[in-house]
């Protein structure tokens, strides 16, 4: 899906260096999510096992995907842009990385306003569906209490990601500045 809009700024499938890179960094994320998935269950007292853990990780995963890549595609295409013009002018990238920030956090920036207020609500109440019956699709294959997986997936959200998420978004952050045109 993203292919036509990506190729705008030279990641293109022919790009063999880019795709082995963000694939890997895909992999990684699912790989380290999964498992810091996994020992929160096992802290919450629930009997996690990782290769099952992960299983059930991927099914969501990859059931959702194709909806989050399109509603993240306006933010990329912002991001590609930022990038793909710091690079034109000669800035390094920390000070991209700091005007991808800037920007998306600017309040003049009307388009991202209309954007996430269009978005914001339905992709909450989304949310909220796709956790529940995330946590009831976990409760139900380990046989234990839904409130068991509910408070290891906040674990695992606010306690244990926060830091692989930072490294894993400045890590993409580095291949789209390496590979943007």
């Amino acid at each position: 899906m993203t292919l036509p809009a990506y190729s705008y700024y030279g990641l293109k499938l022919d790009n063999l260096s880019f795709q082995l890179s963000y694939m890997l960094l895909q992999y990684v994320v699912l790989l380290s999510f999964s498992w810091a998935l996994h020992k929160a269950l096992q802290l919450h007292g629930v009997k996690s096992n990782y290769a099952e853990t992960l299983t059930l990780y991927s099914v969501i995963t990859a059931a959702l995907a194709p909806v989050l890549v399109l509603v993240a595609l306006p933010g990329n295409m912002h991001l590609l842009g930022i990038v793909s013009a710091a690079k034109a002018g000669k800035a390094g990238p920390l000070a991209a990385m700091y005007q991808t920030v800037t920007s998306f956090n600017n309040p003049n920036n009307g388009v991202w306003q209309v954007l996430a207020a269009a978005l914001g609500p339905p992709l909450i109440a989304l949310s909220c569906i796709v956790m529940g019956a995330t946590i009831r699709m976990f409760a139900t294959h380990y046989s234990c209490e839904e409130w068991s997986v509910a408070r290891a997936f906040a674990c695992a959200m606010m306690v244990i990601l926060p830091i692989p998420f930072v490294l894993a978004s400045a890590v993409g952050f580095s291949i789209y500045y390496v590979f943007v045109t």
